[in-house]
């Protein structure tokens, strides 16, 4: 295989993911004094748009190829990427094949330039591209690279060449503060009123045994339960009084508190 007389910058083609049209422009400068036809492939050729795909550049001339990368490709390679920042599939391939212009086709390239609205050089170079052999045929390979957004704090972007997960600004780190503060007195209010719901199911149950000791005793019974006093007949015995009275308090403070 013959030795390329194409220079081609950069080495390697790489894409911007943040950019809504990730597209890069390869320059391919022919350093020999002949013409060159050049093509250039891809192992992916549903995913990219490449113009021109071929072409002939004169002798020492330089030409842009610009490459695109389709949108909805773009979306599909960010969804591919594993959690590490990695592109889980088989890099992206590009060959570009150039040999040197036939004499006989020097004519139709020429007059396809001058022509407004000529036939594409693809059609121009097909046939001679059928009639060469690969043993004349130069090739470089390209290796393809993607370059995704930066991450965010909180954000799921990852980016796989220049992966950077990025400092927490004092502004995020204060806001996180402050949200784990709420969490905990949440937890903790919640802890308080359950709680305090317990309590009072108790209480509830303890008073209501004493009603009704109380008329099983044939005594009156009196709850005040603003005051907290109770006023008993029949012998009642004065440590009943008394509790009935602190769990009333209770009663009183927990409604009071709208924890139930």
């Amino acid at each position: 295989m013959p030795s390329s007389s194409l220079e081609i910058q950069p080495g390697d083609i790489q894409f911007d993911l943040s950019s809504k049209e990730p597209t890069t422009v390869l320059k391919i400068r022919n350093v020999s004094d002949v013409q060159l036809a050049f093509k250039v492939k891809t192992t992916m050729p549903k995913r990219y748009l490449v113009r021109p795909n071929q072409d002939v550049v004169d002798g020492g001339q330089t030409m842009d190829v610009r490459i695109s990368l389709q949108t909805k490709e773009a979306r599909k390679i960010k969804l591919e990427v594993n959690e590490n920042g990695e592109y889980s599939e088989k890099p992206d391939k590009f060959l570009i094949q150039s040999v040197q212009l036939k004499p006989e086709y020097k004519a139709i390239v020429e007059e396809a330039r001058s022509e407004e609205n000529g036939k594409p050089m693809s059609d121009v170079l097909a046939k001679m591209w059928q009639e060469t052999s690969k043993s004349q045929l130069t090739s470089t390979k390209l290796q393809c690279t993607f370059v995704f957004p930066k991450k965010a704090d909180g954000v799921n972007g990852t980016n796989g060449e220049e992966y950077d997960t990025g400092g927490d600004s004092e502004d995020v780190k204060h806001l996180r503060k402050k949200y784990n503060e709420l969490v905990n007195f949440t937890v903790q209010l919640t802890s308080e009123r359950d709680r305090l719901r317990t309590s009072y199911k108790e209480a509830t149950k303890e008073l209501q045994s004493l009603r009704q000791h109380v008329k099983a005793s044939g005594g009156d019974e009196k709850i005040a339960r603003g005051g907290g006093t109770v006023s008993t007949t029949g012998g009642f015995p004065l440590w009943q009084v008394m509790l009935v009275a602190v769990f009333s308090f209770l009663l009183a403070r927990v409604i009071s508190s709208g924890l139930l």
